[in-house]
């Protein structure tokens, strides 16, 4: 954990243990240590242990069946949020950053779908 002006930046692991960085505000993070001491898991079982990651993606995809009628998985929470930053922002190496590519090409060919039409070609096409 490392305080950065109003955010705090923390240390996660994801998929496969690889290593990222996160920012929450400082102020959710004090909220969540009023309720949650420091070692504890913020998710964690009955037993004290953290949840596994394929346990919290079928909680996530049966909360969105429940309440949307539909199924939605971590991963397309993920990138849902990817490509609203990019639409807003245009940042494509900050996403890329984000969400962890080791290439900002990955991310082009993921979250950059962009072909000219036949009026952009043509002009008006009748």
């Amino acid at each position: 954990m490392k305080p950065n002006g109003t955010t705090i930046e923390l240390r996660l692991y994801g998929k496969g243990g690889k290593e990222r960085t996160g920012r929450i505000p400082k102020e959710l993070y004090r909220r969540i240590l009023e309720v949650y001491p420091e070692g504890m898991y913020l998710f964690q079982s009955r037993a004290g242990q953290h949840f596994k990651r394929e346990y919290i993606s079928r909680e996530i995809a049966r909360a969105a069946r429940r309440v949307l009628g539909r199924s939605v998985s971590a991963h397309v929470l993920r990138h849902s949020r990817a490509t609203d930053l990019l639409a807003v922002t245009g940042r494509i190496k900050a996403v890329s950053r984000l969400l962890g590519h080791s290439d900002e090409a990955t991310t082009l060919r993921y979250y950059v779908h962009d072909a000219f039409s036949d009026e952009d070609l043509f002009g008006e096409v009748k």
